[in-house]
């Protein structure tokens, strides 16, 4: 904004605003829609890599069986972001050790790059493609991803993903996320109720588990078995 201040002040005004005042008027409302459409209207999003399970079991109590539903998150790390670079880190020092909870500050470049590529509809509107059952499978090991982004009118948005399923700008986002992730920059320790952040984030994804392709048909090659030419007396 300070260059378009300057060229502003330095260039259009002493040109234009004797001579050309309509002219002059036109150009400048044109650089105030230019300089607001640029803003987004985010206000913060968060980035969680998780895993969960949801199913049933069977506890048996004085020969009396009862089928509970059970439902788990494990949060192995979280990035929540505001537009101006303050923001919570949440992570392990390795699997199943102690959440640390720090408070961080993100540098404003990394801050653009996250809020320019939410304004990507191919990011804000990205679903998994439908799985082609002729082809073979694959083992994805690794965490379920979730962005959550809240806009000024605190509306929300949801995005479940996998790295290798995501898109060419989903897959940038991801990788800014993990450089603050592996590189934070630490203001200090913070206090999170953890409980309630896994019971948000755990209806977020519970329902999202990617199948694994499978095959509509299989088909079947019998071995092929050569005549036996031995003769026995």
């Amino acid at each position: 904004m300070q260059s378009v201040n300057a060229f502003f002040h330095e260039v259009v005004l002493p040109k234009y605003m004797n001579r050309q005042p309509y002219l002059f008027i036109a150009l400048l409302t044109f650089i105030f829609a230019c300089s607001k459409s640029s803003k987004t209207n985010i206000k913060q999003v968060s980035w969680t890599g998780s895993s969960h399970s949801l199913g049933d079991t069977t506890i048996s109590v004085d020969l009396k069986d009862t089928i509970y539903n059970f439902k788990k998150l494990y949060l192995a790390h979280h990035i929540s972001i505001d537009e101006n670079g303050d923001g919570v880190l949440i992570t392990r020092s390795q699997f199943e050790a102690p959440r640390q909870c720090y408070s961080i500050k993100v540098t404003d470049s990394l801050v653009k790059i996250i809020f320019d590529l939410l304004q990507d509809s191919s990011v804000v509107y990205f679903k998994h493609s439908e799985f082609d059952q002729q082809k073979e499978g694959r083992l994805y090991c690794g965490f379920n991803y979730l962005i959550s982004l809240t806009d000024k009118e605190n509306r929300e948005k949801n995005i479940n993903y996998l790295p290798p399923d995501a898109n060419e700008k989903l897959n940038q986002l991801h990788t800014t996320f993990e450089t603050i992730l592996n590189q934070p920059k630490i203001i200090g320790k913070t206090r999170i109720d953890t409980l309630n952040l896994d019971s948000i984030i755990l209806e977020k994804v519970l329902y999202f588990n990617p199948h694994p392709p499978l095959r509509s048909t299989i088909k079947f090659t019998p071995p092929l078995i050569e005549p036996n030419n031995d003769k026995t007396e």
